[in-house]
């Protein structure tokens, strides 16, 4: 099969799937699954989902191919993803040392820090565990849902004030973050959600594939944050 326009997304939801047939591509590059699983299997014990059965239908239908483009991405370094999205953020002029982890902000808010990334993120339904009036400079960043150890490890440096992420069982780093507050100590975690804190990325991804495939046409079809506040 020759692919000659290419449709990248974080998600393949069927708005997506919808928006990738009408644009003519032939193929999806997703950064997460397509069938409501970390390991993006077509359970059988879905088989007679009406949800699942329609979206692959539509999928077969349209004669897509779908390949999930994740592990490798955050494999690049620096993480291709971490990449996207700090420079959607505008904060690539603040890494410390380079890093696309830590930052060195201007004082501000908590609250401010997380209506300028609402905006730059189109994140819908932020959340946060902490102060918003705390003034903050120091900055970590997790993208996506990495596993709690890594967001509490970057808690535990005395200089971070505000961890941003996007995503955590609320009984791990939510309530660490609570329990440092109740003892004293200068933290807030702003949770914006997986998809806002990743989304960049993949925007980054289809520039990423058109450099270094030019004879492909590469479109790139925003999933949207899937949240809407009530």
């Amino acid at each position: 099969m020759s692919v000659s326009r290419v449709a990248v997304c974080f998600v393949a939801s069927v708005e997506v799937v919808r928006k990738a047939i009408a644009c003519g591509a032939e193929m999806i590059v997703t950064h997460e699954p397509t069938w409501y699983n970390a390991s993006d299997e077509f359970f059988e014990w879905m088989e007679a989902d009406t949800v699942q059965r329609e979206k692959r239908q539509l999928i077969e239908d349209s004669g897509l191919a779908v390949w999930r483009f994740h592990d490798y991405m955050h494999a690049i370094r620096p993480d291709l993803i971490d990449v996207g999205v700090v420079e959607e953020m505008g904060w690539s002029d603040f890494r410390i040392e380079g890093s696309y982890k830590r930052f060195r902000i201007s004082e501000q808010t908590v609250a401010d820090v997380a209506n300028a990334l609402k905006v730059a993120l189109n994140a819908t339904c932020p959340r946060l565990v902490g102060d918003p009036d705390l003034v903050v400079s120091q900055v970590a960043f997790c993208a996506g849902a990495p596993a709690s150890r890594s967001q509490i490890q970057a808690l535990r440096d005395e200089s971070v004030e505000l961890l941003v992420g996007g995503e955590s069982r609320e009984w791990e780093t939510v309530e660490y973050v609570r329990d440092a507050v109740a003892l004293g100590q200068r933290k807030a975690y702003l949770i914006l959600g997986h998809s806002a804190s990743e989304e960049g990325g993949m925007k980054h991804a289809a520039s990423w594939l058109r450099r270094i495939l030019p004879e492909v046409q590469v479109e790139y079809i925003e999933s949207g944050d899937p949240f809407v506040a009530v």
